[in-house]
This record gives C-alpha cells, structure tokens and sequence, in this order.
C-alpha cells in the first residue's frame, strides 16, 4: 500500500483511495459520474501507471458504450461534451486499446455502440473530420436504422447543434414569398416541427405549382435533404412513397434529374455533413427511379391494372345539348358551342375504350340529355354488340321518354337507367324547370310509362329516380325557391315516395307473370332516417326478374341538396366565389380514377366541368385514349389535382370554395 502524501498540511489522497473513490462514484452514480471519475483518474500522475485505475476507467467507458445501447443518447453527450480535449483523446487511446490490445485496430469488430462513442470522443478531442471519417466509413457498412440513426444524432452534435430537420435549412427563404414561397414555407415550417407527414405533401404541392423548373430547384433541393433526413431515422417508406409525392415527382422528371446531380454534387463537395453519405446516395437513388419511369414501370398517372390504364368511371358526353332549364342546374351558363358526337366518333371512342382501358363502368352523358342524341339506339345497340366487359349507365331528366325514345330504348337497355326526378309535385315542378316541354304530370307519366316497359319486357336494367330533399344541409346560397321545390319534412317525402309506389304497384299488378313484379312498402321509421341520411341513400319501389332470370329494381335514391352535383351555381356571375391555385381540397377523382370525354372531343377527369376547361388532352392528340392517359399532360394534370393545385377555371369552382361538397378536404399529408 503507498503511503498517504502531506502537502502543505493536507493530507492527499492516496493512488488506492482515488480509484477507491472513482470507483464509489461509478457505482452509485453510473452514467451520470462518468465524467468526473475520469477526470479524477486522470489528473493525478499517480493513477497513470495503476492497473486498477485502469480497469476503473475501463468500467465507465463500459457505461458510456451501454448508455448508448440503451438510448440514452443525450446524457452520452453530455458527459462526453464535458470530457476536456486531452481527456477525450486518453478516454479514446483506452477504449480502443481494451478491445485491440496487440495494436491491431479493425472497427469491423466493434458494435454499433462502440463505434458512435469512439467518434464521439474523437470529435470531443479536436479531430472532428476523423470523426466524421469513422462514421462514413462505418455508415457504408452498418446500414440498420438503429446505426443511422445514431450517426445522424451524433453528426448534429458535432456541428454544434440537434439533429433536427431544422438544421438542413442552410439558405434563407425568398423575403417576397409566392405561393411557391408559401408552400415551402409551409413545407419547412411542418419538417421542423417534425410533422413528416404534413410536410411531405407540402413539398409535393410546391413541385406542382405551375412555376418554371428554375424556380422551383430550390424546392427539390430541400426535398432531397429531406428525404435524406428521413431516411436515415428509419421512416416507413408509405409515407415517403404516399400518392400525392408520388404523383408530383413523377410529373416533374427535369426536376427529379437536377435532384440527382445536386445530391451528387453535395456528396462529393461534402456540403451537407449532417448527413450520411449513404442517406444522400438513398436519396440520390430515390429521385433517380423517377428519371428512369419514362421506361414505364414507375408512377403512372392512371393506375395500371392488366397492363391497361384503370379508370373507375368514364363519362362520354355524347352530346351536350340540352332541352330542359333547370333552376338547380348550371347548365344554362354553358359557353362550350352545343354539339353531339358524331355515331362513328362514338363507336371509335367505345373501341378505344375496349382494346386499350381497363373500365369500371360508362356513363353516356355529363350534363348533356343523352336521349336527344339522334342515334341513341344505334349506340346503345353497339354497346350491347360489343358485350363489354362492364356496365353502362346514362342519366336523363325524363322529359324526353316520348313514345320514340322508349322504342329507341325497348329491349335496348344499358346496364342502369337514372331519371333526375326531384320534383314531387306541380308547385315544385314550376319553381324549377321549364313548362315548354310539360309539366309535373307529363314526366310523371313519361317515368311511368319507361318503368311499365322495362318491367313488361323484364328489361335487365335497374331504374333509379333521383330525388333531391331540403334536410337542412343545403347551402343557403341556393334560391330560397329552389330549395323549397323539393321536399322538406319526412313527411312530404313519404307522400311522394308513396305516389310512385302506387305507380309501382299498378305496374305490377299488369306485368307478365314471368316477370313476378313486385311492391316494397315504406313505414314512417324508415323515410326517417332515409331523409336524414348525410349522403345518398335508397328507397326501393318495385323488383322484378329480368329475361336472365335476375332480380332488378326500380328505386328511389334520395339525395340532400347539398351534395348533389349539379348545384354548382358557381358559374353563376350573380355568386361570389374564391378563386385560388392553391387549396386545402383535393378532387376525389384522383383517389377515384375518372376520364370525362366531352362532346368537344377534350377529355379531362371530371363529369361536371360543364365548359371542359379541366381537361389534359383531345381526341386525337394521340394514336388512342390509352395513350393520351400514359401521357405527361395527363401526369402533370392529375399530380396537380392530387396537391390541390388547381389552374383550371372548372377545378377552381370546386377546390376554392369551402362550401363545395365533390372536392375532399386535405388531411395532413394524406393520400
């Protein structure tokens, strides 16, 4: 045992009793005595050559390494941050030659622990690019998350600061922002906040906006750190590859090109230390898979089902003429000139359609009447000819059910019939449509008479009349008139629901036996809550089998007024309504892929752009449809309407306006 020193009266500690007392503090205070048991080691030149200090020091290099193994990352630090230079650099001398003791260093060997606390101390040391060596060395190696991330934490502490998206953001923002300024702002503001989810569809709404490829390098630029950022914490690809930032990028290849030469240059300048490099070369992979997709196999502006463009629902807009003016329809501010497909057009289109689209149903018309069509017949005919592989649909205002329409029509059905009914009675009947072509009577017996024929010939085709209700959720904006026309109390709407189901049951009591027509029956409780439904809802009127020995209905489908389509008085100058590229809605028809070919020949996504100015191409533009919707106008259109970037006057009118019920409000990110 050495002998206790006297300086100056005092009595110093001896070497036992300073690695005694190291010793005392490591196990009662752990982690937290780390610091000031070696710097009590280390001080005295006495404890230099004990073993026993050594294996002292040993054990709290051991807490270091299992603190971070343990996640304890910001009490690592901040002992580390408190070791001086010197003692950083013999901490470090240690912990290597405990685990190489015959000088032979491999930091393969070493575990992830290890290996962060050893460049930690290198940089506490003074050897910052060293330690960033280490970790790009090693980070080539170790490609777990868990690995990553610590060198992210680690990288950040070592530039003086967190590591926090925050810290990617070297350039100032423009101080006279645009919307393009705005929406990085915004996409900033969300990734400091570290809300990935926000500010990835930020960024993918900044990518949309319709601003040049050079002004909008700026904004990739700070996507592709981001997404470097992300990835480098492990964050679940869905979110990175979520529809909205897919769309954007895939539609923007020019700038997707200058990510990758950006992110190459920074990785060979080394301009963004806070950054692994194989979180940069992640990156730089990530954005150069949307250079390649004009190989085909990335992103697709329609998605792609039996190698075909998919689309839910098509419109063909046979013709867009019109011979009823309804106070709830906007069609009398139509500008497009009126006009009609010609039948070969129509037949070439459903072709097209046939060899090259995968369709989940057709509808004949948008706003048009689709029965004025001259050949109406001959080309429900051919859809019948070609048996195609879904069903067809058309919509009519049921004024035009004459007596040469409905043999235009007997054993010539597509798969669906719907009559905007609405009207429950003669008042009603007058304060919304035109009496040139009848009144209230004249389209019930003309709905009648088609009902009588479809069940007489057991028609495979369902009848839905649709029937607008008043239950309080109609935008007040409408003509008190207006909305007062349709029925506004459980009790008017029975009334009317009734009337047809006497109609019904007349039509039965006459039918074929074969047919084995039947009446359904409501009670109070169930128009109830029919009429208080938010969305759309069905009250069935009469079935009977069809020639194929199924069971068809002819029903009523209720619908409050403030979700039915046609109300888009927008395009009325007397309504006020913002106008804005940017919105906080996006349109359905994204997540619902749609194609609408208008009578002009122009072919957009949405049935009720009444003037065609939502549209990416025309018939024509390519050798077939299935092109055009492959094409970049198709890209760059959806991608916009995915991130509420809307730049089309019909787009604006549904987007804008909080009041619009067919646009869906932009969650946080969300696809």
């Amino acid at each position: 045992m050495q002998p206790t020193l006297h300086l100056g009266g005092h009595v110093a500690p001896s070497s036992n009793d300073l690695v005694a007392i190291a010793g005392d503090m490591l196990a009662q205070d752990g982690l937290g005595s780390v610091s000031a048991a070696f710097e009590l080691l280390t001080r005295d030149p006495r404890t230099q050559a004990d073993e026993r200090a050594q294996i002292v020091l040993v054990e709290g290099l051991v807490l270091l390494i299992e603190g971070w193994a343990k996640g304890r990352t910001a009490l690592v630090l901040d002992t580390i941050a408190s070791f001086s230079p010197s003692l950083a650099v013999k901490a470090r001398e240690l912990l290597i030659a405990a685990h190489f003791p015959d000088g032979a260093i491999d930091a393969r060997l070493l575990d992830d622990a290890n290996i962060i606390c050893i460049a930690a101390l290198i940089g506490q040391g003074g050897d910052k690019p060293l330690a960033f060596a280490l970790l790009d060395e090693q980070g080539a190696l170790r490609r777990t998350t868990d690995f990553q991330r610590a060198d992210l934490l680690l990288r950040g502490w070592l530039l003086g600061h967190g590591a926090t998206a925050a810290a990617l953001w070297r350039r100032r923002l423009p101080d006279d922002l645009t919307d393009l300024g705005h929406v990085r702002q915004r996409a900033r503001a969300h990734a400091d906040a570290g809300e990935a989810n926000a500010a990835l569809a930020a960024f993918a709404t900044a990518l949309t906006l319709p601003v040049d490829i050079a002004g909008k390098q700026p904004v990739i630029e700070d996507l592709a750190l981001y997404i470097a950022f992300l990835r480098t914490l492990g964050t679940d690809p869905v979110l990175i590859d979520m529809q909205r930032l897919q769309l954007g990028l895939a539609s923007q290849q020019a700038l997707c090109f200058h990510a990758v030469t950006w992110l190459a240059d920074v990785m060979r300048d080394q301009a963004a230390p806070m950054l692994p490099p194989v979180a940069l070369a992640d990156a730089r992979d990530y954005f150069e898979d949307f250079v390649n997709s004009a190989s085909g196999t990335a992103v697709t502006a329609y998605p792609v089902r039996d190698g075909k463009p998919y689309v839910d629902t098509v419109w063909v807009e046979i013709t867009n003429f019109c011979n009823q003016k309804c106070t709830f329809c906007p069609d009398m501010h139509r500008e497009d000139p009126r006009e009609w497909m010609p039948l070969e057009s129509v037949k070439h289109t459903i072709d097209q359609l046939a060899e090259g689209v995968s369709v989940g149903s057709m509808q004949l018309n948008a706003y048009g009447e689709p029965l004025l069509h001259p050949h109406i017949d001959e080309i429900l005919a051919y859809i019948r000819e070609k048996k195609l592989p879904w069903p067809t649909f058309f919509t009519s205002h049921g004024m035009t059910l004459v007596d040469k329409k409905l043999k235009q029509l007997s054993n010539n059905y597509p798969q669906g019939i719907a009559i905007s009914l609405h009207n429950d009675g003669q008042a009603s009947y007058e304060a919304t449509r035109s009496a040139k072509i009848g009144d209230y009577e004249t389209l019930v017996s003309r709905v009648s008479a088609l009902m009588r024929q479809m069940v007489d010939e057991r028609a495979p085709t369902h009848l839905r009349l649709y029937q607008m209700v008043a239950n309080g959720r109609e935008d007040k904006r409408v003509r008190t008139e207006t909305r007062r026309a349709f029925p506004d109390t459980v009790e008017r709407l029975l009334v009317h629901v009734r009337k047809w189901q006497a109609i019904a049951r007349d039509i039965a009591n006459a039918a074929p036996a074969e047919a084995q027509a039947s009446v359904f029956d409501i009670d109070l409780e169930t128009a109830t809550a029919r009429f208080h439904e938010i969305i759309e809802t069905v009250i069935p009127i009469l079935e009977w089998t069809d020639v194929n020995g199924r069971r068809q209905k002819a029903f009523m489908s209720t619908r409050p007024v403030d979700n039915y389509a046609n109300l888009l008085f927008e395009y009325d100058a007397d309504w006020s309504v913002g106008r804005s590229i940017v919105n906080q809605r996006t349109c359905h028809f994204v997540r619902r892929p749609s194609l609408a070919i208008f009578a002009t020949g122009r072919l957009g996504i949405c049935c009720i752009d009444m003037n065609s100015t939502a549209t990416f191409a025309s018939l024509g533009d390519y050798p077939d449809i299935a092109s055009a919707l492959r094409g970049p106008e198709a890209m760059q259109f959806i991608s916009q309407l995915a991130n509420g970037v809307a730049t089309s006057r019909g787009c604006q009118i549904c987007l804008s306006d909080d009041t619009r019920k067919c646009g869906e409000l932009l969650g946080p990110g969300g696809d």
